[in-house]
């Protein structure tokens, strides 16, 4: 997770970040746990990058961007909608640049620009808390939305935070540290027990493995013409997890699919060229030629993929 990705106001505003102290008088919060920490510190340092920039506008009301923030947050009481929001976002970022700026940036009121702080200030309560939303939902120590949001107010307000913002940004490092170290290990193994799933696997009957590492087995040999990459082709199919976990079947959804043979993955690219129409094969596609280390949802990294596949047709 990269904070110069998260931070979306720091884009708009075309801005560099910057932290703040604040000060060093502590919460009731209890942080019971890593997750707890690691939540706290990146809602500390939200706020510290927010108010770096939000200090550069005029008249911010930081209690209604709060108020709006909270309540998006938790999807509770009234807050300002995405809809208006971007239409407060858009009507006010162009009348911000035409606001008169002094040597540190700071915008001042200029006469004739119509300014309503209120609503820019729910407005940018509800776009951070969104990105917040969007941007921490798949963090993987679980998203706080209270622990977040305690640091988030205490820094924003510059009051009773638990750490600073040095602190919080080395919690956020060493997180994000052991989030790799974890990621690698889990590659590493993975690939260990895709290897010996392969090797055990071409050793069965009827299997065969291509030069790519591709396995594939005929379970039924059409007579038709075989698609090129550039064909469309009409299929049925099954794809299976090693575990037997179905992740998705056209054969379920009571329709077949309908695709140009180059725009899906490169395991299925190799394996209907390979397929006359009216065939039917099983595929076993290592992570290489599938979706890699990619987390799918229902398709974990490095997974290795089970597909029978039918060839329908090739469509005109």
């Amino acid at each position: 997770m990269k904070k110069s990705c998260l931070i979306l106001i720091l884009i708009i505003l075309g801005m560099g970040l910057s932290m703040q102290s604040c000060d060093n008088n502590k919460s009731k919060v209890n942080l019971e746990n890593k997750a707890d920490s690691v939540n706290y510190a990146w809602g500390v340092y939200w706020g510290e990058s927010y108010k770096s920039e939000l200090s550069k506008l005029p008249e911010i009301d930081y209690n209604i961007l709060l108020n709006n923030f909270k309540n998006y947050l938790f999807s509770e009481g009234e807050y300002m909608s995405i809809e208006d929001e971007q239409n407060v976002m858009s009507e006010f970022f162009l009348k911000y640049n035409d606001m008169i700026k002094d040597q540190t940036g700071q915008a001042k009121m200029t006469p004739g620009v119509d300014y309503n702080k209120n609503d820019i200030s729910a407005a940018l309560g509800t776009f951070c808390a969104d990105n917040v939303k969007n941007g921490f939902s798949d963090m993987p120590c679980g998203f706080n939305s209270n622990m977040f949001y305690n640091g988030f107010e205490a820094s924003l307000k510059g009051t009773k935070a638990l750490f600073d913002p040095t602190a919080a940004s080395s919690i956020i490092d060493a997180y994000s540290e052991e989030v790799r170290a974890a990621q690698m290990a889990a590659a590493t193994a993975a690939n260990e027990s895709n290897a010996d799933y392969m090797e055990i696997n071409k050793t069965k009957e009827g299997m065969i493995t291509t030069e790519s590492g591709l396995q594939y087995r005929v379970i039924k040999q059409g007579s038709g013409k075989k698609p090129t990459a550039t064909d469309k082709v009409k299929v049925h199919y099954t794809g299976t997890l090693t575990d037997g976990t179905k992740f998705d079947s056209s054969y379920d959804r009571g329709t077949p699919a309908e695709f140009p043979v180059n725009g899906v993955i490169r395991g299925w690219q190799e394996g209907l060229q390979l397929m006359p129409v009216g065939s039917k094969y099983e595929f076993v596609i290592p992570p290489e030629l599938g979706y890699g280390n990619r987390d799918l949802g229902s398709i974990p990294p490095n997974s290795i993929l089970l597909f029978e596949v039918e060839l329908l047709d090739i469509v005109k």
